[in-house]
């Protein structure tokens, strides 16, 4: 009887291991689990893209019908995000073509006149009023967004991987985002373009490089259009002229001081983003002192694609 009585407390106690021990290992996943959570909410990614450039990017519907449309725009030194919805049903002044709906000035570009990237990147530039570094079409409506978690959503979804930028780009905006301490700021919804810009909103180290804008084309104005899109941005535009030697390909001259080249190399950058065709970049001192300016962009032929 005693050894019938050991048997069944010998069958309880395996019993009860053979629960114990899932239950253990189960327990012990989700403790990995939540510690990896903690460890990953605790890092703060934005440090490792605190020295990468502003940037706006254009996030838009690649459809004609009607959508939102957002311009984001970054500071990854401060930590913070300006979301500006865009009224997509308003007309915009679309050079040759005339007024277009903005929503439908995508599809346009794109599926219809197979224009390029850069170009297409410009005519939003300057149909907004802003320097805008990337454009990414996405191909499905934008609701209105209400909050962070809204335009989260985009960023985190496989679609990020299909936008036309760098890796190093695409992973300096998800770690902005992801980052705890990134302040995000909602505009109220903008119908009224060219837009108007924020002086307080600029990056101050634009203006130590000095630019000069030099016309060689027929086309009137094409200076001082360049002019407003720059200043709206922030840059030093200190002067406007033109030039009857015709030249077919722009032109950006440099200094061929350090200091003033290197001042000079965010702007570079935006202005080769900025205007459609291939910029050829020169250093000519000569240049640079008769128009006063640490750079001088000779727009030429290519600015009338």
């Amino acid at each position: 009887m005693k050894d019938f009585i050991n048997s069944k407390s010998s069958k309880k106690n395996k019993s009860r291991g053979f629960l114990v021990k899932p239950l253990l290992f189960v327990a012990g996943i989700i403790s990995i689990f939540l510690l990896f959570i903690f460890i990953i909410r605790s890092i703060h990614f934005g440090d490792f893209f605190r020295n990468y450039e502003r940037q706006t990017i254009l996030l838009i519907s690649d459809g004609v019908d009607k959508s939102g449309a957002y311009l984001l725009e970054a500071d990854f030194s401060s930590l913070t995000i300006n979301i500006q919805p865009l009224n997509t049903e308003v007309e915009i002044e679309l050079g040759d073509y005339g007024p277009y709906r903005l929503q439908a000035v995508y599809p346009l570009l794109v599926s219809l006149e197979k224009k390029p990237l850069n170009l297409i990147r410009s005519t939003y530039s300057f149909s907004l009023g802003r320097v805008i570094d990337e454009v990414w079409a996405v191909d499905r409506q934008l609701t209105n967004w209400d909050s962070k978690s809204d335009f989260r959503s985009v960023f985190f979804s496989k679609e990020i991987w299909s936008f036309p930028s760098s890796l190093t780009q695409k992973s300096a905006w998800l770690s902005l985002i992801s980052d705890p301490r990134t302040e995000v700021d909602f505009n109220d919804l903008e119908s009224k373009y060219p837009l108007s810009k924020k002086i307080e909103n600029t990056d101050s180290l634009l203006f130590l490089c000095s630019i000069a804008l030099v016309n060689t084309t027929a086309v009137d104005g094409l200076a001082g259009q360049i002019e407003t899109v720059l200043s709206g941005g922030g840059f030093s535009v200190i002067r406007t002229a033109n030039d009857d030697q015709v030249l077919s390909t722009t032109e950006m001259i440099l200094s061929s001081d350090e200091g003033s080249q290197k001042n000079c190399l965010k702007v570079e950058r935006k202005i080769e983003r900025l205007l459609p065709g291939t910029v050829e970049k020169k250093v000519d001192d000569e240049i640079t002192r008769r128009y006063r300016a640490d750079l001088v962009v000779k727009l030429g032929e290519d600015m009338k694609q």
